[in-house]
């Protein structure tokens, strides 16, 4: 199952951020408190923060899905290229 971008990334402390994209070891991030700014953070750094669910966008008419981190793990290693 391919992961569809952006979508919602649960921390463990709560707080929601966007991910806008994910490629080999890198993930980009937006956090709705720092409006107009991105991250880059490795993939090692994003999953020591994240709770392991994510929750996926859907067009109008679809239902959005919350998956546990064991469901997602390979398709994320598939995810579109990250901008330079």
């Amino acid at each position: 199952m391919a992961v569809p971008f952006p979508a919602l990334a649960e921390l463990r402390d709560g707080r929601f951020l966007l991910v806008g994209a994910f490629a080999g070891d890198r993930v980009l991030l937006q956090d709705p408190r720092q409006f107009m700014s991105a991250t880059v953070l490795c993939r090692q750094e994003f999953v020591a923060h994240w709770s392991g669910r994510l929750v996926l966008l859907a067009t109008p008419g679809c239902k959005g899905t919350v998956l546990s981190r064991a469901s997602v793990a390979s398709p994320l290693d598939k995810g579109p290229e990250i901008p330079a």
